[in-house]
């Protein structure tokens, strides 16, 4: 499980961005509810991650940011350090010696089809 940003850090960041962003409409209508909405929603994510977002949303941006871009940052940020998943192909049983015969047919009619193209005849 991942640690959660605190109150106190998150109250210092989202003013830092309030002080150096442009505000919403309607942010100045109560600050608190709006620090205590992003709180809420931020304490679900990793506190490094949430912590390299908001620092370096004034740096991106001249507005105070939406819960969306906020979320669209973290979840990228999040989505780039799962790993990988590789499912193997599955296993196949080897070719008979009549599958193994037709192919070689099939690739000797392909050869001769570019060997009649390179000479200037038709497929």
């Amino acid at each position: 499980m991942h640690e959660p940003p605190t109150d106190d850090e998150l109250d210092l960041l989202l003013l830092e961005i309030k002080a150096l962003c442009m505000p919403r409409r309607g942010m100045d209508d109560d600050i608190d509810v709006i620090l205590n909405a992003f709180n809420r929603r931020l304490k679900e994510y990793p506190r490094g991650d949430v912590v390299h977002v908001l620092r370096r949303w004034p740096d991106q941006s001249r507005y105070w940011p939406t819960w969306s871009e906020l979320r669209e940052k973290l979840e990228t940020r999040i989505e780039a350090r799962r790993p990988v998943r590789y499912d193997p192909p599955p296993e196949r049983e080897p070719l008979s010696d009549e599958e193994l015969a037709e192919r070689k047919r099939q690739a000797d009619r392909l050869r001769e089809t570019v060997r009649g193209i390179g000479k200037g005849g038709a497929a």
